[in-house]
């Protein structure tokens, strides 16, 4: 495990209240558009801001680092202590219990939807010496280039900014576990024939349905081709747990 990236923020947060990057990745501090965000900072947080895109706050006491988007303040995009990987998430922390409840192979792990790491961080953090390998899809560039350059733990973790169902067409790498956080719409009928051609017998799938229209989808029938293990509601969170 490489703390390298996480040592340079931890630099960066323990000098400056309010950061903001432009879009060359330049520091400057802070700007004026940055100032109006209604985010109110507690004394011991520290913001960053990208673009005036996406915001990290993170808390010197509690090491907790939360990420929102501009558009949507009031909602956490993603969060985790950084002081030990773990999560500060409901769903997330029942997904990571299955997998340790139930001894799942873990050997190449596919995450679509990268966030700024939860789930690939805390796997590293938990399951190191079974895993061969992490590939991390995420369709925000912004959030990619966060991740490589502050939370990044591990040369096993690849980060790959494309579409999840672009990623996924033509694949020859099989996966033994898979855990899908990306919106509802996405998970059609053709996205899980391709999920299916990519995944071992066996494979574990953890899935969090998100978006409007959730509630007008026949999920029973899209995950027709698997066996579903279980399916919970958390937070408002719909959580499908399926294998093949």
């Amino acid at each position: 495990m490489n703390k390298n990236n996480l040592n340079k923020f931890t630099e960066l947060v323990k000098k400056y209240k309010i950061i903001y990057f432009d879009n060359n990745w330049k520091i400057s501090f802070p700007s004026e558009n940055f100032i109006k965000y209604p985010y109110k900072l507690k004394n011991e947080e520290v913001i960053l801001s990208f673009t005036n895109n996406i915001y990290i706050v993170y808390n010197t006491k509690t090491k907790l680092v939360k990420c929102f988007f501009n558009n949507d303040i009031d909602y956490v995009q993603s969060e985790y202590f950084i002081n030990d990987f773990t999560i500060n998430n409901g769903y997330i922390d029942y997904c990571l219990k299955y997998v340790i409840l139930n001894k799942v192979r873990l050997s190449n792990c596919l995450i679509l939807g990268l966030g700024i790491g939860n789930i690939p961080n805390a796997l590293i953090q938990k399951f190191n010496s079974k895993i061969n390998l992490i590939d991390c899809v995420e369709i925000n560039k912004t959030l990619c280039i966060i991740y490589e350059t502050f939370f990044n733990i591990s040369k096993k973790i690849k980060i790959y900014n494309e579409k999840a169902e672009i990623f996924i067409l033509n694949k020859s790498k099989l996966y033994d576990y898979m855990f899908i956080d990306i919106p509802c719409f996405v998970i059609t009928n053709k996205f899980m024939k391709n999920i299916y051609k990519i995944s071992k017998k066996n494979c574990i799938i953890q899935i969090n349905l998100i978006g409007v229209g959730i509630n007008k989808i026949d999920f029973n029938k899209i995950f027709r081709d698997f066996i579903i293990i279980t399916r919970k509601i958390i937070d408002e969170n719909n959580i499908y747990i399926i294998t093949k």
